[in-house]
């Protein structure tokens, strides 16, 4: 496993938790927003941490992974209130 699948799969976590991806093991959308927002700051802490140690793929791959969760959070999150 390289880092860019690593993060991928985070990202799809988080999009299984905001309700926009099937969980595999119930064969449903769920939304929990707290493992989304659980996810979602591991993946931040990820970025802070690996600063400058990543290629330019690696890097653009989690921004955008970072950018899709954070708005459909946002969006979720809002949609609950």
């Amino acid at each position: 496993m390289n880092f860019a699948l690593f993060i991928s799969s985070l990202g799809m976590q988080a999009l299984m938790h905001l309700g926009e991806v099937v969980n595999p093991l119930t064969n449903k959308k769920e939304t929990d927003l707290k493992q989304a927002k659980q996810t979602i700051d591991i993946l931040e802490i990820l970025e802070k941490k690996t600063k400058g140690n990543l290629d330019k793929k690696e890097e653009q791959i989690l921004r955008d992974i970072l950018y899709e969760t954070r708005m459909k959070y946002i969006e979720k999150a809002g949609q609950q209130k």
